[in-house]
């Protein structure tokens, strides 16, 4: 079986070893559980978007009208993501960390593939 992750760190687990990050998210089995948190990640990255992530992350939330139920597992993955997300953030700021979603093996642990890459900043505005 496949496990899909969201992975913290300054390079992207090597595909075909055991993946030995230390700040995780396991997100879900399928591709398709993935989408909502490569849009939040997305949406926080925007050029325009506001200084507060909070507030990009609420606004998200809503506008999207995902239960919030706090027994959701989903919505419980989400916010585990985003605290995540939210401690290395560093606005315009240059940073080293990325987060990497990666497909996994669930047995061995191993990588089978580095899907995409987010920054933990926003690219500075060009002229």
């Amino acid at each position: 079986m496949e496990m899909y992750s969201i992975v913290k760190g300054f390079v992207h687990p090597k595909i075909g070893e055991k993946d030995t990050s230390k700040e995780f998210v396991d997100i879900g089995e399928t591709r398709a559980q993935c989408i909502v948190v490569e849009n939040l990640l997305s949406e926080i990255l925007k050029q325009n978007a506001p200084k507060n992530i909070d507030f990009i992350y609420k606004n998200f939330m809503y506008e999207r009208v995902l239960n919030t139920n706090k027994n959701n597992e989903h919505v419980k993955k989400i916010n585990q993501i985003f605290s995540l997300y939210k401690e290395s953030f560093t606005g315009y700021k240059s940073s080293g960390f990325k987060f990497y979603l990666i497909k996994k093996d669930i047995e061995s642990n191993k990588v089978l593939d580095v899907i995409k890459y987010w920054k933990s900043f926003r690219d500075s505005k060009q002229v």
